[in-house]
């Protein structure tokens, strides 16, 4: 008979979302200059949480705290929570009003949509770079875990005993703590440690994993639904001829709006207990709140200290407008390849998750001729990063100064201020400039 996970198979990765959620929204606390929760927040949620970190310090920043660092994630994700600055200009967060319809969900919508966030909005580069395996950790490992638990019948412990990389799934996950931390945070698996770190170990060491009931049955569902093929930040894989039909066929043409794409994950609960349309709303549908195509935004894009120009954008303006005006704001050649990293970190080129130039060769990458502002979710102090030609490499901070609503839209990118004099592009290296 088949398993139907039950409201107290995902309790506790629902409260302790929530937990998080509510007291950000009752203490509004500061963030990092990484745009993390500040140390003393993190210290004070973990008291929250179901399974608290015991070893935690007031000190301890962010990714310490995995779980924390993943309900943070998702929260920003699904625009729960909103980055502002108070009058004396120091960052700080609030809860906004989708978190309201969150409210409303019955438990099992709640927890879907949390594990949905994750599945499409994970970057595994950033999330697990600390793992032994960065450089060899991939989303279709994350595919083959899934597809190893999946073919399981019941929940049974599985003994590590060696820590030689291997193919199999269960070598991965013992050097893989942070995502068997979040593993576990989804209610998928239960795990145990290696009570001694060994001298060159970061993190615990993992030594016996097991699925819960609920975990056979979610990561069966993603034989269908697969990270690879949901993820915004990796390549969609098809290994073999039937994967490629499949995917073709039964996803390629899928919305995430229809019913149809939910269906696998959907029947893992008991009927009617899902509301999909809620889900698809709030990951991929635009409301009043983040739809910024009506705005004008004003970024500040700055070489250093005192060289920076401040440019208004209209919300349906592409990267490409951007990149244009800054050209022309520096005073520089458009004759070389681009690229805009929105987080602001240049360690995105490992995952490729830039908006590049529409020149550039690989038809797999997003083309910033393509892109416009109002398709992102910007916020208020939001920092991005614009790399113009890969020789010389000129780096640009870009800092989203400003959103305002009410405002006349400007034709093209407008440049409103310009403090410095722009380095001559060609006949000195940076350095000397610098």
């Amino acid at each position: 008979m088949r398993y139907y996970i039950k409201e107290d198979d995902i309790l506790s990765t629902v409260r302790d979302f929530t937990r998080l959620c509510e007291y950000i929204g009752g203490c509004e606390p500061p963030i990092t200059k990484k745009s993390n929760l500040s140390p003393k927040a993190c210290f004070e949620a973990n008291d929250l949480m179901s399974n608290p970190r015991k070893t935690a310090k007031p000190t301890d920043h962010m990714p310490k705290y995995e779980a924390i660092t993943l309900f943070w994630k998702i929260a920003i994700t699904v625009g729960f929570v909103r980055r502002d600055a108070k009058i004396a200009s120091k960052p700080y967060v609030t809860l906004t009003e989708r978190y309201d319809s969150f409210k409303q969900m019955n438990p099992c919508t709640q927890y879907l949509l949390i594990f949905a966030s994750w599945m499409f909005s994970l970057d595994i580069y950033e999330a697990y770079e600390g793992d032994l395996y960065e450089n060899h950790f991939r989303g279709y490992d994350i595919d083959y875990i899934f597809h190893f638990f999946g073919k399981m019948k019941e929940p049974e412990w599985i003994s590590i005993t060696s820590r030689i990389f291997n193919v199999d799934p269960i070598h991965i996950l013992s050097n893989m703590y942070t995502l068997v931390h979040h593993l576990s945070d989804f209610g998928l698996v239960d795990y145990k440690l290696d009570e001694k770190k060994g001298d060159f170990d970061k993190y615990p060491r993992v030594i016996k994993i097991s699925p819960t009931k609920a975990g056979i049955e979610l990561m069966r569902s993603c034989e269908i639904r697969r990270f690879t093929w949901l993820n915004a930040f990796e390549e969609p894989m098809a290994q073999s001829e039937d994967d490629q039909i499949i995917y073709q066929n039964d996803f390629e043409q899928l919305s995430p709006m229809d019913e149809s794409f939910w269906k696998p994950f959907t029947s893992c609960f008991p009927e009617n207990m899902i509301d999909y349309r809620v889900i698809s709303g709030l990951l991929f549908g635009d409301t009043p709140e983040n739809d910024t195509s009506t705005c004008v935004l004003r970024f500040k894009v700055q070489l250093k200290p005192k060289c920076y120009r401040i440019i208004n954008c209209a919300g349906t303006h592409t990267f490409e407008d951007l990149h244009i005006a800054i050209q022309q704001a520096f005073d520089f050649d458009d004759d070389h390849l681009y690229v805009f990293y929105p987080d602001g970190s240049r360690s995105s080129r490992r995952s490729r998750r830039g908006i590049y130039s529409p020149y550039c060769e690989d038809s797999g990458q997003l083309s910033a001729g393509d892109i416009r502002f109002c398709d992102l979710h910007f916020y208020t102090g939001q920092r991005l990063t614009y790399l113009f030609d890969f020789g010389d490499e000129w780096e640009f901070t870009l800092t989203l100064m400003d959103i305002y609503d009410q405002a006349v839209l400007p034709i093209r990118p407008e440049i409103v201020e310009s403090v410095g004099s722009a380095p001559p592009q060609y006949g000195q290296q940076w350095g000397a400039y610098d």
